[in-house]
């Protein structure tokens, strides 16, 4: 095989061409364990480490990398961890995007053959069929993806080339979450791979705590009404969080008093995470430079977005009569300091 054709998998682990380059190789899978191949157990390490910390690096030996695809895979399955495997496919399918942009039209049309897209490219414009672009759109959360934002005819949607290469990484990102944990993994075999990649989980453990402790530790969360606490065991599961759920979340704790930069460390374990775009969506909740900030919805609101699940009998149970996140916040604060008073 070529130092091109090399390279071109090295970017693209996932095409059949790598799984024949391993193939040829002779490596199996009980080989990737011996010490004498141990390197490529250290590039499969390093891949999650990256993806840990959103950091995309550039190694300069494609043949390890490719090899080391498959054994980041078997590492992810081994932790576990559902909130490390989606942020290693946000961290993947943005790096392949990345990659794409620059490839030309032929070889773009291959990667989304490859996740069985229907797509062809009509002059300047990439065309998806409208199943495959409802499919694989609906959990982009920018309004210009809804449907009625694009270009349909005959049954196909147009796209310029940087939206066509992020819905095809979407489908991507979508499989590596779908096909992981894998299941047919030895748990002794496991057991081997742990043992090399312990600063992983205790990485892991200590970013999920730092992530989603900042800033709240002034704050008494066993205050929060339920609707609240749900979307923070989201996030520090690593799930991503919808527009309303982000919105409800970053009006709730501005209003309580915690501070810009302490809201945006909330958001730094989304798989997802943007840091420029979150300080932009952040700022604009909070008015800065508008001078207009918005509050947190009310319950009735929470319900409309399908963020509160309770019923209206469910609601007076629990939340009494106060029909606002932050006033049932404050609500319990005084009630719990009234009580220490005593």
């Amino acid at each position: 095989m070529s130092d091109i054709d090399l390279y071109k998998i090295y970017k693209y682990p996932f095409l059949d061409e790598a799984r024949e380059y391993i193939r040829d190789s002779g490596i199996s899978f009980n080989d990737l364990l011996e010490d004498p191949i141990s390197t490529i157990i250290e590039y499969g390490r390093r891949r999650v480490l990256d993806a840990l910390n959103g950091k995309i690096h550039k190694y300069d030996n494609p043949s390890l990398e490719i090899i080391s695809y498959p054994v980041t895979n078997i590492i992810l399955s081994c932790i576990g961890d559902a909130g490390l495997i989606k942020r290693y496919a946000v961290f993947e399918s943005k790096r392949v995007y990345e990659e794409l942009k620059k490839e030309d039209d032929s070889y773009i049309l291959k990667i989304a053959a490859h996740f069985n897209l229907t797509s062809k490219k009509d002059g300047k414009k990439y065309m998806i069929h409208f199943t495959d672009y409802l499919s694989n759109s609906t959990r982009i959360n920018d309004p210009k993806w809804k449907l009625v934002n694009r270009k349909l005819s005959n049954g196909w949607i147009f796209l310029e080339k940087e939206d066509f290469a992020r819905l095809v990484t979407e489908k991507y990102r979508c499989e590596i979450e779908d096909t992981l944990p894998l299941d047919n993994i030895d748990k002794e075999d496991c057991k081997r791979i742990i043992s090399s990649v312990r600063d992983i989980i205790a990485e892991l453990d200590d970013k999920r705590i730092k992530d989603n402790r900042a800033g709240i530790d002034k704050i008494d969360t066993d205050c929060f009404p339920s609707c609240i606490k749900d979307i923070i065991v989201k996030t520090e599961n690593g799930i991503n969080l919808s527009h309303h759920e982000r919105f409800t979340l970053t009006t709730f704790f501005h209003e309580i008093g915690v501070e810009k930069d302490d809201i945006i460390q909330l958001f730094r374990n989304m798989p997802d995470f943007d840091l420029k775009m979150t300080e932009y969506q952040v700022d604009n909740i909070l008015g800065e430079g508008s001078g207009t900030f918005y509050r947190c919805p009310s319950c009735s609101t929470m319900r409309t977005y399908g963020i509160c699940t309770k019923s209206v009998k469910e609601i007076h149970r629990d939340c009494g009569n106060v029909f606002n996140p932050v006033k049932r916040y404050k609500t319990q604060i005084n009630k719990k300091y009234d009580k220490t008073k005593k």
